[in-house]
């Protein structure tokens, strides 16, 4: 658990640089977030540590940043989880729905391998965060909709992953970008 801890703290120093001040920045052009998180999740059964790698992409718009994102973490239970999908950050001062400034939304996909007692397991992936200064905290649920495999024959049953709720923590780098000319960027703009 100590390397764990140091490789967290390594990917972590570029985040330590100053961060945009305040979010009108992010309205000004689109940014990537990249850096390290780290995550408690329950489920029946034993909570489960996670560490990992989230990266973001946002584009800034009059009052929230929308953009894609993706992560992989390596769970304690022996697996790893994948997941992506849509974002959505609030910038300013009037709410949308339930998005304020730095407090956000996601929706997307998410994958967990898997082990000698669980099917590898794809499912819904809904959360929830508040940012600041470059971190995140977050509340994630993970809804299993499917799974992939079968137990052996003459082998232990495995069973899906459950329905996990988990909190999250992300520390990630502010990377500007100059332009974007994407059809993306003009979609997500």
């Amino acid at each position: 658990m100590t390397k764990h801890i140091l490789v967290l703290l390594l990917l972590a120093a570029p985040a330590a640089h100053a961060y945009p001040s305040g979010m009108e920045l992010l309205k000004e052009r689109p940014w990537l977030f990249v850096g390290p998180m780290l995550s408690v999740a329950g489920r029946s059964g034993s909570p489960q540590l996670g560490l990992g790698v989230e990266a973001t992409f946002n584009v800034g718009g009059p009052l929230a940043a929308t953009g894609v994102f993706s992560q992989v973490q390596w769970m304690t239970g022996g697996h790893t989880r994948f997941c992506g999908g849509i974002q959505m950050t609030g910038l300013g001062s009037g709410d949308i729905l339930i998005l304020g400034p730095g407090r956000g939304l996601e929706l997307g996909v998410k994958h967990e391998t898997g082990t000698d007692t669980r099917l590898a397991t794809t499912g819904l992936h809904i959360a929830s965060f508040i940012g600041f200064l470059g971190s995140s905290i977050g509340l994630r649920l993970g809804i299993p909709l499917g799974t992939w495999g079968s137990s052996a024959p003459g082998g232990p049953k495995r069973t899906a992953h459950g329905t996990e709720v988990g909190l999250v923590l992300a520390l990630k780098a502010p990377i500007p970008l100059k332009s974007c000319r994407t059809l993306a960027c003009n979609l997500l703009h």
